[in-house]
């Protein structure tokens, strides 16, 4: 039995025919040149792929990423804004995606970044119709009108400003007249077992307290290391243990220099008012402490007529006061004065 032959191996020559060799034509050999051409066909397309990559295609099919330079193009275009000619065509989804995780800025700076961010809506609403507000917001004007010392109604005054010791002691003098003028709880006379009253102190209060007073009437901070201070007149002020004390240098001022009418209010945005008023004259030496608070808002006639001023205002000024609650009742804070 014959086996099975090996397909790796050349397949074995059959026996020769019995009949004579010369009787039989010699085999032909096959051609091997279509063999030839066909390896030269084959490595020339070889060739002419390879240098067609390395010259992108002769320079006839432009450099690598030419042609998606305009596809970036487009996808820039497709960014717009609502004001685009063009807004109504629809976004690539990759876009609709980024603007579902990017909000834009409610308004962009300048170049110098110098743009004002806008103020919130006044969450405190103030109303000169309102008898309540008209109360507050006219004693709080009152309160600078009444002295002649220290920061005053007819002051130039901004927070806007740098803060130097210079107003902060304009500031202090405000509080003292006004602690005075308003028999302050507070505020003590020094005793003449006291060490300062021989210094000429004259007033006392704790100086932690005269901080809190210059914070509710400004909206500044200052420290106890800011209250110290000489100026002209005699007037000076000192700190002693935890206590601050002040000696002034004229009397002047007892007497209850104005009383002031709210006259215009506008509403500035983040509970900041722009006011204008006017300031009347009260008869006599009537004390702030006198005048009683509700005074305040009666309409101009009956208030006049309450402290004896006449009808002619004195002096007029504008301000801009921030609105606060303190324990949830109405107050203010000078933002600027004049």
């Amino acid at each position: 039995m014959v086996g099975a032959t090996d397909p790796a191996a050349p397949a074995a020559p059959s026996a020769p025919a019995k009949a004579p060799a010369a009787d039989s034509p010699a085999p032909s050999r096959p051609s091997r040149m279509p063999l030839v051409v066909a390896g030269i066909a084959v490595a020339a397309i070889v060739c002419i792929g390879i240098a067609a990559v390395a010259t992108s295609g002769f320079g006839l099919l432009g450099q690598k990423g030419a042609d998606t330079a305009p596809v970036a193009a487009e996808a820039e275009d497709d960014d717009r804004g609502e004001g685009s000619d063009d807004a109504d065509d629809p976004a690539p989804i990759a876009d609709e995606q980024d603007e579902t995780t990017t909000e834009a800025p409610a308004a962009a700076p300048d170049a110098e970044g110098t743009q004002d961010a806008p103020r919130e809506p006044s969450a405190i609403a103030v109303d000169l119709g309102n008898q309540g507000d008209r109360e507050v917001v006219n004693c709080f004007i009152t309160n600078f009108s009444e002295v002649n010392e220290g920061l005053s109604a007819q002051s130039s005054y901004s927070r806007e400003d740098p803060l130097d010791h210079d107003t902060i002691v304009e500031m202090l003098v405000f509080v003292e007249r006004h602690m005075n003028g308003n028999a302050n709880p507070y505020l003590e006379e020094v005793g003449s077992s006291d060490p300062m009253a021989a210094a000429g102190y004259q007033f006392r209060c704790e100086a932690s307290y005269m901080c809190e007073l210059v914070y509710k009437y400004f909206g500044v901070g200052i420290d106890i290391g800011d209250l110290p201070y000489e100026r002209g007149a005699g007037g000076r002020g000192a700190v002693s243990g935890s206590w601050f004390y002040y000696a002034y240098g004229s009397d002047a001022w007892f007497a209850s220099q104005g009383v002031a009418n709210v006259t215009s209010l506008t509403d500035l945005g983040g509970n900041l008012y722009d006011v204008s008023f006017d300031v009347y004259r009260p008869a006599g030496n009537l004390a702030p402490a006198d005048i009683l608070l509700r005074v305040y808002g009666w309409p101009l006639s009956e208030m006049l007529e309450a402290v004896g001023a006449g009808s002619s205002p004195i002096y007029s000024g504008t301000a801009t006061i921030e609105a606060y609650l303190d324990e949830g009742e109405l107050a203010f804070r000078l933002y600027r004065m004049n």
